[in-house]
């Protein structure tokens, strides 16, 4: 079953392309915004965090994750319900503070705060000549 029946605003509008060995759909993600920025939860359960690669470019955020299959030697699958391969998010965030976004993989759940840039305010004085 496709991602885009349960969210077709974000799939649609953030990834706009994919290719045929990645999927998004398996990665469940839950984004907030806060005064500071956004705080981004993606499910992740089996990857280890050696295998995440996060990249931040044009104001997307992308995300791509892999796991091999591995079915035990002398082994033979008979059934199979986990997920494996590649997957990969992207989103859109226009213009953040790259410099201070950081991660974490914790139980399953890959944790990313992207704060927003801050711009100070500045007041200056004309003179008049």
């Amino acid at each position: 079953m496709s991602n885009y029946v349960f969210n077709p605003f974000f799939d649609c509008f953030f990834e706009p392309s994919k290719k045929a060995e990645e999927t998004s759909n398996l990665m469940n993600v839950d984004i907030y915004e806060t005064e500071n920025g956004y705080e981004l939860e993606a499910d992740l359960p089996g990857y280890a965090k050696e295998n995440v690669n996060i990249e931040f470019s044009k104001g997307y955020l992308t995300i791509t994750a892999e796991k091999e299959h591995k079915v035990p030697e002398g082994a033979k699958q008979v059934y199979t319900e986990r997920n494996y391969g590649r997957l990969r998010r992207r989103f859109y965030f226009g213009e953040i503070d790259e410099e201070n976004i950081s991660a974490k993989l914790e139980n399953g759940v890959m944790m990313i705060s992207i704060p927003k840039l801050t711009k100070a305010k500045t007041t200056k004085t004309i003179q008049i000549a």
